[in-house]
């Protein structure tokens, strides 16, 4: 009950900072608009900021310093606004019943996802990068290390870690559910960020909620799988055939093989970052239309492209490519050739080259200053290779066996990709919307010509930005095909066709929300699976060793050896072979030499400074003196088991 209080107290605080960074700094009144920027700056401002004061503070003096002083902003600056009578919300030019719809198939979704996510224990979210990573970082890991080479930066993206650390600290929520509350908050705001988004590029109230719908479940195909999954089910039921696992179909019609339509819901990185972006679009398309508040949308959109970079690095380095086409195309270009795009800009093209500059500047300096990958590049002692693809026409997109352009392809894009085209062209008189329709056309090209020769799967993330912005113009491609000729409310061959196409575009989504809100992912049809997924508890000598070690050292103490589950549990560093990110080859052959030879050069090496050992496990199986020849000191044994682990401390430590 306590968690829960201290979260809503949590919620309201970071709900009112990034309200007011709507009301007061943007000048944004409309709901639908507010609503989702205060769930987005105000969780973003609280885990970027408590990221960047823990540089110079504890975790904990920087999580409580950060909250006091969005607190404090907050009280004091609704209280300005409302003594100007400017803390008012209105709903802008929608209707009672269209807010209400828009918000309750937000809120819908997001609590789809969110169940979900609830029920969801991924192997990757126990794996170092994710529970690890977070359990390090709410005992105290800052500036974030690699918890398994405490002397690098991690090399990945944790804004999600980050947050359920935060959450975990201020509220005592487990750091599992700390992911879920946030893919629903965020499936929320991103759905309603998406409506603003629309608005934005000048589109009707229909058009913006059929674009903000498809674009949280808008996807490919893959759910044709129903129909020989029918006829297997036919077969085996009513026609008493003998065939192996008969519901088999539902994981294949739920998931395709790149990221696409759930990946909201699946994805807590993409979930918190998505949102962020749409954020950072929407401020930047304000920023060149609005008159005396340019700067201030500017600055918010490089924040919000800064602190994607440590969600989404994939997606920050497309929308730089296109802020930069943008910027010159208004810019520089329209100062020669005045395109449609720089007209459609108030203003002289020197506007757009602030705004662009800004953004890039504010956004660059912070992914490569606040940690993360792009922070860490050039550390990597392995080879980082990128190579055009050669052949393209007969080479697998990130290794997963789909061919370019056969009717697998287009099976698992479907009609995002397919109605592209006859979107763009659509709307080709709208220069902000070819402005959005570039950025899953860049996305969307990458991984099909650009080989990462090191982890080619990597490249199918592009696909996840790409397939969503797809969906989200072809949703108001659809929309206005309807609106257009006035067939909202009545029966007609086009409204049937828009129907159809529709249901084809979020068959898959909403077959995964139904399915995996009834059994959970990976374990479709099974019933008797417990309704939360949580991480399996640690064994009873375990968990007695693991609460000893978090009560009896300290969080910069490094232990041997490596285990993500200990790392799990405790809190603690455990480096070792397993490594976030890039590899060091100095740590991985220090680990070996102890391990196999009982080197006391590779503990030093690695700053161990207790070892976790039992009889059996090297190097003690092989060599039972090991620990006595480097003098180190048991200081923990169970009693309950005698042949348990125990814990010596090293005598340099």
């Amino acid at each position: 009950m306590l968690s829960i209080i201290f979260f809503i107290g949590l919620l309201g605080v970071a709900a009112a900072f990034g309200g007011l960074v709507a009301v007061g700094i943007l000048g944004e009144r409309r709901v639908w608009a507010v609503a989702p920027i205060a769930i987005i700056a105000g969780f973003g401002t609280l885990g970027a900021a408590v990221n960047a004061a823990g540089f110079f503070l504890p975790f904990d003096a920087a999580v409580w310093l950060i909250l006091g002083l969005m607190a404090l902003s907050a009280a004091f600056g609704w209280q300005w606004l409302a003594a100007r009578q400017a803390a008012s919300l209105e709903r802008g030019d929608i209707s009672r019943h269209e807010a209400f719809v828009l918000f309750g198939i937000a809120l819908g979704i997001a609590a789809l996802a969110g169940i979900v996510a609830l029920r969801t224990l991924q192997d990757s979210d126990v794996k170092l990068g994710h529970l690890p990573l977070a359990a390090t970082i709410a005992e105290g890991n800052l500036p974030v290390s690699d918890p398994s080479a405490p002397d690098h930066p991690v090399a990945y993206h944790y804004a999600p870690e980050m947050l359920s650390a935060i959450f975990s600290r201020v509220a005592g929520t487990p750091l599992w559910i700390g992911y879920d509350l946030q893919t629903f908050l965020f499936v929320f705001a991103g759905l309603l960020m998406a409506f603003a988004l629309a608005r934005e590029l000048g589109f009707g109230t229909h058009a913006a909620v059929w674009g903000a719908v498809f674009f949280g479940i808008g996807g490919g195909l893959a759910w044709l799988a129903v129909v020989p999954g029918i006829v297997g089910l036919w077969q085996t039921f009513i026609l008493g055939e003998a065939r192996d696992a008969p519901w088999a179909f539902l994981a294949a019609m739920t998931t395709p093989r790149f990221d696409s339509s759930f990946v909201m819901a699946s994805n807590h990185t993409t979930a918190l970052g998505l949102p962020v972006l749409l954020v950072a679009l929407y401020a930047y398309l304000r920023a060149l239309a609005t008159g005396t508040r340019w700067f201030a949308f500017a600055l918010v959109a490089g924040i919000a492209y800064g602190y994607a970079a440590l969600a989404l690095e994939t997606h920050v380095a497309v929308l730089f490519a296109a802020f930069v086409a943008a910027g010159i195309a208004a810019g520089p270009l329209g100062r020669i050739w005045p395109t449609r795009f720089a007209r459609a800009i108030p203003g002289t093209p020197g506007r757009a080259i602030a705004v662009t500059a800004i953004i890039l500047g504010v956004g660059t300096a912070m992914a490569f200053w606040q940690g993360g990958i792009l922070s860490t590049l050039g550390q990597s002692e392995e080879p980082q290779a990128f190579a055009f693809v050669e052949d393209f026409w007969n080479t697998e997109i990130t290794d997963k066996g789909v061919l370019p352009f056969r009717p697998s392809f287009f099976l698992e894009f479907g009609l995002p990709l397919a109605l592209f085209p006859f979107a763009a062209w659509r709307f080709r008189g709208n220069p902000r919307a070819l402005f959005i329709a570039m950025i899953p056309a860049i996305a969307f090209l990458v991984p099909l010509a650009v080989r990462y020769e090191t982890r080619p799967r990597e490249m199918e993330r592009f696909f996840a930005f790409s397939t969503q912005l797809f969906s989200f113009l072809a949703g108001m491609l659809l929309a206005e095909i309807v609106e257009r000729s006035g067939a909202w409310r009545r029966f007609s061959w086009r409204t049937a066709a828009v129907g159809v196409a529709a249901f084809a575009m979020g068959g898959t989504a909403l077959a995964f929300l139904v399915i995996y809100t009834l059994t959970p992912l990976g374990f479709v049809g099974d019933f008797s699976r417990p309704f939360l997924g949580i991480p399996d508890a640690p064994v009873p000598e375990a968990a007695r060793l693991y609460a000893w070690v978090r009560g009896n050292s300290a969080h910069t103490d490094r232990f041997y050896p490596f285990s993500e589950e200990f790392i799990r549990e405790t809190g603690r560093f455990a480096p070792g072979p397993f490594i976030v990110g890039w590899g060091y080859a100095e740590e991985l052959a220090a680990y070996e030499a102890f391990q196999s030879a009982c080197d006391p050069n590779g503990l030093r090496r690695l700053g161990i400074a207790y070892v976790v050992a039992r009889p059996g496990v090297e190097p003690m199986r092989s060599d039972p003196d090991c620990l006595l020849r480097l003098g180190a000191e048991p200081v923990y044994s169970d009693a309950e088991s005698p042949d348990a682990w125990r814990v010596w401390r090293l005598s340099w430590n």
